[in-house]
């Protein structure tokens, strides 16, 4: 008889991104894997560090930091060691499949971009297009533009300075219900009431079944 194999354990840490000019901190909770990469990418001693960290987060849930914005970051075990079982990683051909099925849908995403001007703003931006997301995406992580745009749902030509771009939180409707869009966009306020949540939300606890 095989053996059963045994579920791989995380723990559940919180993190809280003080960002400069900003009253309120951006708060995401992260598994004990993105918390050690975080503390690894920002401590690491670069000569020219990254301008964005993106984290990895579950799907349908995306945040990248300006880490020029960062003033400070506070990360901690917030249930004191407590396990919760990983989900279980995707083959090749499963990512595949979502990418595939990802790029194919018309569905679109809600960004809140935190912009660090004289006056710090949140704005929220709803019905924006995936794809104007995707192209987004690979000039902050290639650092390779000095301006990013997308259409927001009023029809408007939004262009952003990324210098002034302290952080871009990004919710995809192709995997969020509106129940959870809801939840975490509570009210539409500048800060969400309740935080994004990085892989806990696929997560359980070990006596769960």
């Amino acid at each position: 008889m095989a053996k059963k194999t045994e579920d791989q354990k995380t723990t559940l840490h919180e993190v809280v991104v003080h960002l400069n000019r900003f009253e309120k901190p951006l708060i995401c909770q992260v598994d004990a894997d993105e918390a050690n990469r975080l503390i690894s990418a920002v401590e690491a001693q670069r000569e020219k560090p990254p301008s964005f960290y993106g984290f990895d987060l579950v799907d349908g849930l995306e945040c990248y930091l300006g880490l020029a914005h960062v003033a400070r970051i506070g990360i901690l075990d917030i249930l004191a060691g407590l396990p919760f079982r990983k989900p279980p990683k995707k083959a090749d051909k499963q990512w595949e499949k979502q990418i595939a099925e990802r790029d194919e849908s018309e569905d679109p995403v809600i960004l809140r971009v935190w912009m660090s001007n004289e006056a710090p703003e949140v704005s929220t931006y709803h019905d924006v297009d995936y794809h104007e997301w995707c192209i987004i995406r690979t000039s902050l992580e290639e650092s390779d533009q000095s301006f990013v745009g997308f259409t927001d749902e009023d029809g408007e030509r939004v262009i952003l300075s990324v210098a002034f771009c302290a952080a871009i939180e990004v919710y995809d409707t192709h995997y969020l219900s509106e129940e959870e869009l809801d939840r975490i966009l509570k009210d539409d306020s500048d800060v969400p009431k309740e935080p994004p949540t990085a892989k806990i939300t696929a997560l359980k606890l070990p006596n769960e079944h």
